[in-house]
């Protein structure tokens, strides 16, 4: 036997094995949590949303209302494929791409993740660690349950995050040009999948560009002009992407930092209303705050033996993960940080696993993981996903196409969960 195939085979059993048993594992969550034929149609606020985009680009081929388009392109793909396998009802076929889409897409977070563990420790010394960190990617609350009935869009961006943060990691350690120009096509990937984890990781590189090029860099003074320069161009380019789309999500951008920390959480806290302060939110956000003391007791402890990309990746996911999970965020804008704040974590506890000694820590970190992960797949198991209306009442809504002879231009005036079903069902407008 070759050597090659022998180190193949050692890399095949060492790693892939049994992180394509944690994707599968994420994806039988999944596939058993949306087994209800009416999930996508019911399921959180925006009940039939995507299906009602998927089966608009398929009829007339563009997009119900403003948005950005790439997860509906996929789920109209794979719905165009099942059709002209199989045929049947236009309906039933978006529905089900969806599911098939929603079930195997978002755990294929694992891949990067893995990757980025690779960078820091090519050995794979750490490599049960990196299994667990990476299972902790597609397994922990938010993936599992709270993307699991909504937000189907986050839970592919997030994916397309992680893709970005492998590559700039690899430009910051081997400053190739081809590294860059694949984190800025899958950045552009993210941003056409959603535009939140755009903006979240459009921050997060610019973060770390500005640690490398200015207070790790080994650049002289006069250089600053260039990198200013640079970060200047990728923050205008990232913005016309956006503006090509939607323009109004660009102008939202822009008026960002007006409106970050309107109404902070914990000011309702000290008014005696709990609001996102509570259950796995909590739990994580106490989490997540400790693991930012220890990666910043090691930061500062082990700078001597620690690369400078390592310190600017380090120092960027702490000052990332803070951000987001920050208590004075305002309740908007924490309502949807606080869901992907484990991004950064991520890395971060890669980071912690890489360096030698540091064994309070390791374990420290381990049980954390470990008691997250057990959280996370016990409410995975027992708690149903949120629907915006009951059974007889959804049997009742649809006895309303019965009793009424609805025509295209009709207006159906309801809340938003019920003007999007009235979309879908009888094909009227909702307001």
């Amino acid at each position: 036997m070759s050597k090659l195939h022998v180190k193949y085979s050692s890399f095949i059993k060492r790693d892939w094995i049994p992180l394509t048993l944690v994707a599968l594992i994420a994806m039988l969550f999944r596939y058993f949590r949306t087994a209800d034929s009416n999930h996508y149609l019911l399921a959180g606020a925006d009940g039939p949303y995507v299906a009602i985009q998927v089966r608009s680009l398929l009829v007339h081929g563009r997009l119900a209302f403003p948005d950005m388009p790439g997860l509906f392109c996929i789920d109209a793909v794979v719905a165009w494929v099942m059709n002209a396998l199989n045929g049947g009802s236009m309906d039933q076929i978006v529905l089900t791409a969806i599911r098939w889409v929603d079930i195997c897409l978002p755990p294929l977070a694992v891949v990067p993740v893995l990757l980025i563990g690779r960078e820091f420790d090519p050995s794979g010394k750490w490599k049960m660690q990196t299994i667990l960190i990476s299972a902790f990617a597609c397994l922990n609350f938010t993936p599992l349950v709270v993307f699991s009935y909504q937000l189907q869009k986050n839970a592919v961006g997030v994916v397309g995050c992680f893709f970005v943060l492998l590559f700039v990691f690899r430009y910051l350690r081997y400053r190739k040009p081809f590294h860059l120009l694949t984190a800025v096509f899958f950045l552009l990937l993210t941003a056409i999948v959603h535009f939140g984890s755009f903006s979240i990781i459009v921050f997060v590189c610019l973060l770390m560009l500005v640690l490398d090029r200015f207070v790790f860099s080994e650049h002289k003074v006069f250089q600053y002009g260039k990198n200013l320069l640079f970060l200047l161009i990728i923050v205008c380019l990232s913005l016309g992407f956006v503006a090509l789309f939607d323009s109004s999500r660009a102008l939202r951008w822009l008026q960002l930092p007006l409106h970050l920390f309107e109404s902070p959480v914990i000011l309702y806290n000290f008014k005696g209303w709990e609001g996102l302060l509570k259950g796995w939110t909590l739990i994580n956000l106490l989490a997540i705050h400790l693991l930012c003391l220890i990666g910043v007791y090691l930061l500062i402890r082990k700078k001597k033996i620690l690369a400078n990309n390592e310190r600017t990746i380090g120092w960027a996911m702490i000052f990332s993960t803070l951000f987001m999970s920050s208590p004075f965020l305002g309740l908007e804008w924490a309502n949807r940080l606080y869901l992907i704040a484990y991004i950064p974590q991520v890395v971060l506890w890669l980071l912690l696993f890489n360096v030698k000694g540091f064994i309070w820590g390791k374990r420290i970190s381990v049980g954390i993981i470990i008691m997250l992960l057990f959280y996370s797949l016990l409410s995975g198991s027992l708690m149903k996903p949120f629907q915006s209306i009951d059974r007889s009442s959804f049997a009742s809504f649809m006895n309303l196409g019965q009793q009424v002879a609805f025509q295209k231009n009709d207006l159906i005036l309801a809340r938003q969960d019920l003007q999007l079903l009235a979309n879908w069902t009888f094909k009227v407008h909702g307001v």
